[in-house]
């Protein structure tokens, strides 16, 4: 597991030098994501001035789920976003043998090799939006809820992460 993680750590730091080297387009992309994230809170706040109630659930309430499936999303991005790489073209170029000859799993190197740096910022807004629907409706958390929260989080990247794959794999049959 160590190994793992000073693996994955020498992945990150070549990562952050590639930033370093682009500022340009990482600002690019960072206000790209940020548009986003205002123009589908813009467009929440938008339906919700015209409906009090969706369904039984309030704005807060969809502020709440939209903020939990932020923070899923956000680390499943941030650590997991390479595996689409394998089936739009690695495959298909021969580069994936790459991995084969490596003195790693391959679906761990395939994992490591890319950090998107895009998921901190979908993570970050999602925590925030997250906390603002919990304070607004007045939840409070005790250890058993925050247990379940993390266990909710935990599956939630799993169904990513398996969906990715499963995916990915079926690159191998239809280039």
């Amino acid at each position: 597991m160590v190994r793992f993680f000073v693996i994955y750590a020498a992945f990150f730091k070549q990562q952050v030098k590639s930033l370093i080297e682009y500022k340009v387009d990482f600002m690019t992309g960072m206000v790209a994501l940020a548009v986003q994230q205002i123009s589908t809170f813009i467009v929440l706040m938008a339906v919700f001035t015209q409906v009090k109630v969706i369904g039984s659930y309030s704005f807060n309430e969809i502020l709440l789920f939209y903020g939990y499936s932020q923070i899923i999303r956000g680390i499943d991005h941030i650590y997991n976003d390479n595996i689409w790489m394998v089936g739009w073209g690695k495959i298909r170029d021969g580069s994936f043998s790459q991995y084969l000859t490596r003195p790693i799993n391959v679906i761990t190197h395939v994992i490591m090799e890319r950090v998107q740096f895009d998921g901190f910022g979908e993570l970050f807004i999602g925590i925030l939006i997250f906390i603002y629907a919990k304070l607004n409706l007045g939840l409070i958390f005790g250890v058993k809820e925050w247990v379940v929260f993390g266990i909710f989080i935990l599956t939630g990247l799993a169904i990513y992460f398996a969906i990715k794959l499963i995916c990915a794999a079926v690159a191998f049959w239809t280039i």
